[in-house]
């Protein structure tokens, strides 16, 4: 999610080495690869390390990642042509700034006068021949038929035990350069290979890993990220059916109601769109920030086509404008985050998808909306971005993919924390190419949709999960917005069981889903920005009372907190054995008539006349009276006698008499005194219970 680095090519992921040297006990063991289970045109020759696992990689002979000096570009050229390897694209590489390792400062600038290409030929036939390039690595096809490459970083993170020393000797063994940490998430260090180094960034990622002395040690690899996005054709539509959709009412957001709460979108709260950029200037977008290129490091975003100008329509178009579209989070900021996703053959590395999610981390996004996956491989330096943006309180939310799945594509499933969003058509069924299964959280318009696009224009009929994620997204920030003290479990959690459960399809209680009903296909169900802002809006109220006490005692209830322009409805107990009055007030007194679990629930009539719900109380109302035993070994005075609760409650702090006068100092439920005769010759015992400071009424006397 965070970091900076250089300028690079592609959509790097970075993956996890091995090496031989420096074995210690915990030294991972090298395992036998069975070729003969894989496909036929798949021959193992490499690896790299993923949670533990080895993921089987073959080499590409034809093709290659070279990084060289700037001045020597002409030359470079020149001597691909004479050995005809043919150049696929080039790009600046991004500066680095090698931080130092106590995370203070800038320490040296790296990489400001480099480039990078990818060729395609036998790079190690023309080595001698291409004496420009600075270090080279070969591109390698994944199980699945994909194609990854690797620049010349990678990373490892220190085991606890791991002293900063031993990684300095490793790398100075192997001719590695030590760029620095890590200074966004602690005890990460980047490392850089040349032609000089002992192996390319994958080998000596593996070799460092292998010693057993890091957590994890990822190369940086180039693959190709995908919207989910399919089909964008340019014809009229004219419905915005995803705010009021007329045809099939209720299937839709209800973005009027919860434009009657709350109007607009506070500018406190920022949206990051991490994309391929969003066009500014564009006259139906309001509140974007210039943004960053995470591609470059450099200020402000890069637009590489229309899919990040669309994807912001859904959160930040203007309503009411005349033009026809409108944003959910209209009145929020807007951080577009670029990257290249294959723009002109050029594809941003993982080390740069993780510093996009860093930037909007520490450019103080609440909210970062991602509409993209990639399809092979597993990227361990993505995995810790978005972590991390989640362990820093970030709602990040991620299309589910369009692949007509039963699962979601990649990294949707990689934190139960992360917003994973479905699109439906405007029936209210699951839209057909929308990937589904156990991760999918909620599901939001995605069928024959309109936005922005670049050129300072709209498109129409356009459709995919891609335009999902951000409908949810805007209503993460108009809950933040009502609300902005909420965490991010929360805000998800409120998203969820605010769901309409629309569609022909059945919602079941499901284990591990504790927000409602769920449905395989279709998650939670259709979101509801009106049902999730007034429950937001409603929870800084304060339900106040008792949660345990005893039947047959009077209590009360109140509100405090009420939101403006709210007002105070009436009160909800079940089940129905109780007496009350003030039922239509902040203040109810209440009697329980039984023992058992009540829940009290305070309704609320909202701005446009709805009716909203604070969120329940539970009460647990127990038996009221104690009931005495007694241990009587001798009727004489001065004999020693035990007294007990028979009922006793777990947790209860007791109080008793004896004759009619207090005993101190004994809050158990057994009484150890000597027999001691009142008035009329009697020996009385009374006893009553305390639990959450609430007393219950005296026993019925014990009489000896």
């Amino acid at each position: 999610m965070k970091t900076r680095i250089f300028k690079l090519i592609a959509f790097s992921l970075i993956l996890s080495g091995c090496f031989s040297s420096c074995v210690k006990e915990d030294t991972i063991k090298d395992e036998e690869i069975n070729v003969i289970t894989r496909a036929a045109d798949f021959a193992v020759t490499d690896y790299y390390w993923y949670k533990g696992e080895k993921i089987f990689l073959q080499k590409m002979d034809e093709k290659s990642h070279v990084m060289f000096y700037s001045a020597d570009e002409e030359r470079f050229k020149g001597e691909l042509t004479r050995t005809g390897i043919k150049l696929q694209y080039e790009e600046e590489w991004k500066e680095f700034y090698s931080y130092s390792c106590d995370l203070t400062g800038f320490g040296v600038k790296k990489f400001t006068d480099y480039k990078t290409a990818t060729i395609e030929g036998r790079y190690e036939k023309a080595t001698e021949t291409l004496s420009s390039v600075l270090y080279w690595a070969p591109y390698y096809k994944t199980e699945d038929g994909g194609e990854i490459g690797i620049t010349n970083l990678f990373l490892v993170l220190l085991k606890p035990k791991t002293d900063l020393a031993k990684l300095e000797e490793l790398a100075k063994e192997n001719s590695v350069e030590m760029l620095g940490a890590d200074k966004d998430i602690p005890g990460w260090y980047y490392l850089a290979c040349t032609n000089g180094s002992k192996g390319n960034s994958l080998e000596m990622a593996n070799l460092f890993y292998e010693t057993g002395l890091f957590e994890e040690s990822n190369a940086d690899f180039i693959i190709k990220a995908e919207f989910d996005c399919i089909n964008e054709p340019w014809f009229t539509n004219g419905y915005l059916w995803n705010l009021n959709n007329i045809s099939y009412p209720d299937i839709d957001v209800d973005y009027c109601n919860a434009r009657a709460i709350v109007s607009q979108a506070s500018s406190s709260i920022t949206v990051a769109i991490i994309d391929e950029g969003v066009q500014t200037n564009h006259s139906d977008l309001y509140n974007l920030l210039p943004g960053w290129d995470a591609h470059t490091g450099n200020s402000p975003n890069y637009v590489d086509g229309s899919h990040g100008t669309m994807v912001a329509g859904f959160i930040g178009a203007i309503p009411n404008n005349g033009v026809g579209v409108a944003g959910i989070a209209y009145g929020a900021k807007i951080l577009p985050i670029s990257l290249r996703l294959e723009a002109n053959g050029i594809i941003s590395s993982g080390i740069r998808y993780r510093e996009a999610f860093n930037h909007a981390v520490n450019n103080g996004a609440r909210v970062i909306s991602c509409s993209w996956w990639y399809p092979y491989g597993n990227d361990s330096n993505l995995e810790a971005g978005i972590i991390n943006a989640l362990n820093q309180n970030r709602v990040v939310v991620f299309s589910s993919g369009n692949q007509y799945n039963s699962s979601v594509n990649y990294p949707k499933a990689i934190d139960p924390r992360l917003l994973v969003v479905g699109a439906i058509s405007p029936n209210g069924n699951r839209a057909s190419f929308s990937n589904y299964g156990a991760v999918l959280d909620v599901v939001a318009p995605g069928e024959n949709l309109r936005s922005t696009t670049i050129s300072n224009t709209h498109v129409t009929g356009i459709n995919g999960t891609s335009l999902a994620a951000p409908q949810v997204a805007g209503i993460a920030a108009l809950i933040l917005s009502a609300n902005p003290s909420l965490t991010q479990e929360q805000v998800s959690d409120i998203i969820e069981s605010t769901t309409q459960k629309v569609g022909s399809y059945s919602y079941a209680t499901t284990s591990g889903r504790f927000n409602g009903t769920w449905n395989n296909q279709m998650g939670y169900g259709l979101v509801d920005a009106f049902g999730a802002v007034n429950k937001a809006y409603l929870n800084n109220a304060s339900l106040n009372g008792n949660t345990t006490l005893f039947q047959h005692i009077s209590t009360s209830y109140s509100i405090s907190n009420i939101p403006p322009g709210v007002t105070f409805n009436d009160w909800v107990i079940t089940p129905s054995t109780y007496t009350a009055s003030g039922t239509t007030s902040t203040n109810l007194n209440i009697t329980f008539n039984n023992p058992g679990l009540y829940t009290i629930t305070a309704r609320f009539r909202m701005s446009n006349n709805t009716i909203a719900e604070i969120f329940p109380k539970s009460v647990y109302v127990l038996d009221t009276t104690p009931v005495i035993g007694a241990n009587v070994t001798s009727w004489n005075e001065g004999a020693p006698i035990k007294f007990w609760v028979v009922n006793s409650i777990p947790g209860g702090s007791y109080q008793w008499k004896v004759n009619g006068v207090q005993v101190t100092n004994n809050s158990s439920s057994e009484l150890n005194t000597v027999v001691t005769y009142g008035r009329d010759d009697r020996m009385v015992i009374d006893c009553r219970v305390s639990v959450n400071g609430v007393w219950s009424n005296w026993s019925s006397p014990f009489m000896l």
